[in-house]
């Protein structure tokens, strides 16, 4: 499967390759930054990205696939990359829409 096809991969569909022992947490990945690294120039879509932080949690996700331990899509773990689950201030990773945008925003309200 070409890089480009691993990106229209649905997430149950990646899941059952790596069950399956098909593709690799790892080599999905590196599929969706090339595709990202390809694309963004054209669009500018991101302002930070994780990719070290996201490889070493592939690389721990391929190493519970190859002991038979890989979790499905209900386990926070093993969803998609771009589904973080959790915010950028909760894990005090810089964000585009801080504070000041806010309180701009809450100041434009009232």
């Amino acid at each position: 499967m070409s890089s480009i096809e691993l990106n229209y991969l649905t997430a149950a569909e990646a899941l059952e390759q790596f069950r399956a022992k098909k593709l690799s947490p790892v080599e999905y990945l590196r599929a969706i930054i090339d595709q990202r690294e390809r694309v963004n120039p054209k669009v500018n879509a991101f302002t930070y990205t994780f990719f070290e932080r996201a490889l070493e949690q592939a690389t721990a996700a391929e190493a519970r696939y190859v002991k038979g331990r890989g979790q499905g899509c209900s386990r926070r773990r093993d969803r998609r990359p771009a589904d973080t689950g959790t915010s950028a201030s909760e894990m005090s990773l810089p964000s585009s829409h801080g504070p000041l945008l806010l309180s701009i925003s809450a100041s434009i309200r009232s």
